[in-house]
């Protein structure tokens, strides 16, 4: 199943219009935010405390089995992929 939205703005980073994908197999869900700005790779790194934002991608990095940015000439997508709810074996039903 996949579902594809279009985003008003990426946070204030980007500044730009989005799509956003949320897709999965059942197993994992796999979200892919693409915006349309050309900038440095985003990477996690150690948050400010006294920061206003800035721990999105440490947030994703804790939730993600795997997360990954892959680079356009006209902006980047950011993609994570979570583990979907875990599986009861038949067997151990009730």
């Amino acid at each position: 199943m996949r579902e594809r939205a279009r985003c008003a703005v990426v946070v204030d980073h980007a500044g730009t219009h989005c799509t956003l994908t949320v897709d999965t197999d059942g197993q994992e869900l796999r979200i892919d935010v693409r915006d349309f700005y050309p900038c440095p790779t985003p990477r996690a790194r150690p948050a400010d405390a006294e920061a206003p934002r800035g721990r999105g991608l440490q947030v994703v990095s804790v939730l993600a089995t795997r997360w990954g940015v892959d680079e356009f000439d006209d902006g980047k997508s950011v993609w994570a992929v979570l583990p979907g709810p875990p599986r009861v074996p038949a067997s151990t039903a009730v």
